[in-house]
């Protein structure tokens, strides 16, 4: 992600320097970019005498900028500063290299000479490397996190300057180990009643390599061979278990049927006849019901409890956190008695759902700790950042 905005922060300032004239470069002191931008303007059979003028000062510039320096941290005596010595001899080698491809006439100009900086870049970059290895080790002597961290940055650097340099990648592991925060999971049952062990086991079934991140290592079964810097406590503080509910209600279904046909008759109560004298006929309707028997079963099985999270360090706690699950058994069914045509679509499903037994606790218990496993894991995915917060 950083790199990612560091990357996009970069091409923005190229695009904005492309677009900023070499004299504005120049006086802003921004000497490399200006040298970019001008190589391309003089490397012509006439370039022009502006450009020419402004590229013998931004080179001349830069390469006064880079000497003073050194010389700065030279006369501090301070080893930090030989991998920035070293740098700056790069860079004032980057730079001459680049003027040194231009037509002899634009060096004559701008009064190019070379320097040979060989010597003195060799003299650095051993300087350099003898420093950082040291200030490394120094570093990984000591039990803090954050001088291990810094250790892994000054690893970093040290692999740029010199990729094969001896031990690095030994340092690095120690670094890297020795950064690691360590966080173990434990489970603790405080419920007062008993527990399966199929079930712990299931709450506990915590895929660690979910959880992990490049310098935050979790466990679910302690390491004798580590020291752990967090504590996630799963503690059960209750489970309930529902008596078995039966509730029941009794209504009636009512629906009017066709049932064969009958004479028209007017007001007056006499049979209506057609044109022809036939008699004319309408259906004929009757209400027909049905009894219904509903019966409702329930039955629930609850675990709640929280996660703690603890700093083993300092001896306090730093989080506390809420995470409950169930099981939940609802089942409806009914029994009907009269005409069965009078039932609406959901009585029938009911009729034929049928009776069902309640489950027994134990299946019942399994599956609220599948889910409690679930809601455990989400907890602890979700608030690892008061873990790197709370970092030393």
């Amino acid at each position: 992600m950083q790199r990612s905005i560091l990357l996009s922060l970069l091409v923005l300032m190229l695009m904005v320097q492309s677009c900023v004239s070499p004299a504005k470069l120049v006086l802003n002191g921004e000497y490399d970019a200006a040298i970019n931008a001008l190589v391309k303007k003089v490397n012509k059979t006439e370039p022009k005498q502006k450009n020419l003028e402004l590229l013998e000062r931004a080179f001349h510039n830069a390469n006064q900028e880079d000497f003073d320096r050194i010389k700065f941290l030279k006369l501090s005596g301070e080893p930090g500063g030989w991998p920035e010595i070293f740098y700056r001899y790069q860079a004032m080698e980057t730079r001459q290299r680049i003027i040194a491809v231009l037509p002899e006439a634009v060096k004559s100009s701008i009064h190019f000479r070379p320097l040979n900086f060989q010597q003195d870049m060799v003299s650095a970059k051993q300087r350099a490397q003898e420093y950082l290895s040291a200030k490394v080790k120094s570093l990984l002597a000591s039990s803090e996190r954050a001088d291990a961290r810094q250790a892994m940055e000054l690893l970093d650097e040290l692999q740029t300057l010199s990729p094969d340099y001896p031990e690095i990648q030994n340092l690095r592991r120690q670094a890297v180990l020795q950064a690691t925060e360590r966080v173990l999971i434990v489970f603790e049952n405080k419920s007062g009643n008993s527990l399966p062990a199929k079930a712990e086991a299931e709450i506990m079934r915590i895929s660690v390599s979910g959880l992990d991140e490049s310098l935050l290592k979790f466990d679910v079964v302690r390491r004798k061979d580590l020291d752990y810097d967090y504590l996630v406590k799963v503690s059960l503080r209750e489970i309930k278990i529902s008596p078995e509910r039966v509730d029941r209600r009794h209504y009636a279904e009512k629906r009017e049927i066709m049932d064969g046909m009958q004479p028209v008759r007017d007001s007056n109560g006499n049979i209506v006849l057609d044109s022809t004298g036939k008699v004319v006929e309408e259906p004929r309707f009757r209400l027909i019901e049905a009894r219904v028997h509903e019966t409702l079963l329930e039955k629930t099985l609850e675990l709640s409890g929280e996660l703690i999270f603890s700093d083993l360090r300092n001896l306090r706690d730093i989080g506390q956190f809420a995470v409950s699950a169930g099981s939940y058994f609802k089942h409806r069914f009914a029994v009907v008695n009269g005409d069965l045509r009078a039932c609406s679509p959901e009585v029938t499903a009911l009729m034929q759902a049928g009776p069902k037994p309640f489950p027994d606790d134990q299946p019942m218990l399994m599956e609220a700790a599948t889910h409690l496993n679930r809601e455990v894991v989400s907890a602890i995915t979700g608030n690892k950042h008061i873990i790197k917060g709370n970092g030393r």
